[in-house]
């Protein structure tokens, strides 16, 4: 089945319709089936030719459906139900998984007005439940997939289970939510998403802040000398991040730190931040002085705005998380140590005052060397020379 494309699904529908015939009528459905895989016209009087367009669909089945079709017949009978669970499962692997037209074809399948309510006067209710539940795992795979009914689409839900069905119900849903969401995110992704790294953490660095001065760095470590590692960084930063680091003292102390995940579709990459901590009564004094009592910009006339000092204060606390001001955030391709050494060595050229400040390094991520030498160990259960030498050394230590 993971071969078959789904344009070709209506095929199989009629092959639904005949379970319980006898196996010699399948020979003529396999003859119907047969143009559509390109084989030869069973019109054709070549008896060699009706053979071929027999044998070229017999050979799909036995292979994409080995538990179902043998011996050139179906065996056991597969629902309706059971056959778009197995579709459904096999979209991702054949890329289909935002195509409408293939979720259309999958829900042709359902012959129209079979599982239409049988009274005309009942409510609205979840008669042909597994039937109705599996057409509503299919619409929720295309809202997780981003995509919307159309009219052609809610025609097909209409001839199959009418207005009166819960699948019903839930494209209405789809349709007016999908719309209500539509302009709700302020940094909307794209429809098709890039596949290169630093684009997705482009992305992702773009939607954390709501800081529209932020200014976002795609660069490569190759532009700081003696840099052990080369691959790409995409850094954030903001004027009001750059006049919080200005303001610090010499004796401040500032911390790299992992930042966690992100996500940008169904994709995810690490982050990390520069963080400076801060207690409340050093965040008022220092970072925020009072202003005097001569300054006219403390007046609240509600006619020009805010007070300037109530906008200052406002800028900086957009980076004021848990407890400490979030300086910058940065994405490695390699999310090492190194890689986040060379991010700092290019703040510093913005930043003139980071090179006087103390910077440690708050990771819990092993280094891949460590990892590596765990690995060879844990195989070679410590019996080369240099772990032997290594466990003496540790053991005469102690």
């Amino acid at each position: 089945m993971a071969s078959i494309p789904f344009r070709q699904l209506r095929v199989l529908k009629s092959l639904y319709r005949n379970y319980q015939q006898p196996s010699h009528q399948w020979s003529r459905d396999l003859r119907t089936t047969s143009r559509h895989y390109g084989a030869i016209r069973p019109e054709d009087k070549d008896e060699q030719a009706k053979e071929l367009a027999i044998n070229k669909p017999r050979e799909i089945f036995e292979k994409e459906f080995p538990d179902h079709f043998r011996d050139g017949k179906f065996i056991s009978r597969m629902s309706y139900v059971e056959f778009i669970d197995e579709a459904l499962a096999k979209m991702k692997e054949l890329g289909l998984e935002r195509d409408l037209n293939a979720y259309k074809e999958l829900l042709k399948v359902f012959p129209p007005g079979k599982y239409w309510p049988k009274k005309w006067d009942s409510d609205y209710g979840l008669f042909h439940a597994p039937q109705q539940l599996a057409a509503v795992r299919v619409l929720h795979q295309m809202q997780m997939s981003g995509l919307k009914p159309d009219k052609d689409f809610e025609k097909i839900i209409i001839d199959a289970f009418s207005k009166k069905s819960d699948v019903w119900i839930k494209v209405i849903r789809m349709n007016f939510w999908s719309m209500k969401g539509r302009n709700i995110d302020p940094n909307p992704l794209p429809e098709v998403l890039p596949k290169e790294p630093h684009q997705l953490a482009k992305l992702a660095l773009a939607r954390m802040f709501d800081d529209p001065k932020t200014i976002i760095t795609v660069t490569n470590t190759s532009r700081v000398p003696n840099s052990v590692d080369k691959t790409w960084l995409v850094f954030s930063q903001s004027p009001a991040q750059k006049e919080i680091i200005e303001g610090l003292a010499e004796t401040s102390t500032l911390y790299v730190e992992e930042g966690g995940t992100a996500y940008v579709g169904r994709d995810y990459l690490s982050y990390f931040v520069l963080k400076y901590y801060v207690d409340d009564e050093t965040r008022e004094k220092k970072l925020r002085p009072p202003a005097p009592d001569s300054n006219y910009n403390t007046l609240k006339v509600k006619f020009y705005g805010k007070p300037v000092k109530e906008k200052y204060a406002d800028a900086l606390d957009k980076h004021f998380v848990d407890g400490s001001y979030v300086l910058g955030i940065c994405a490695t391709g390699t999310s090492s140590q190194d890689s986040l050494l060379s991010w700092l060595k290019i703040l510093q050229e913005r930043n003139p005052k980071l090179s006087k400040l103390n910077v440690v390094f708050k990771m819990s991520r092993r280094s891949p060397e460590i990892i590596e030498y765990e690995e060879k160990m844990r195989k070679t259960g410590c019996d080369s020379d240099d772990d032997k030498r290594y466990q003496q050394e540790q053991h005469s230590s102690h």
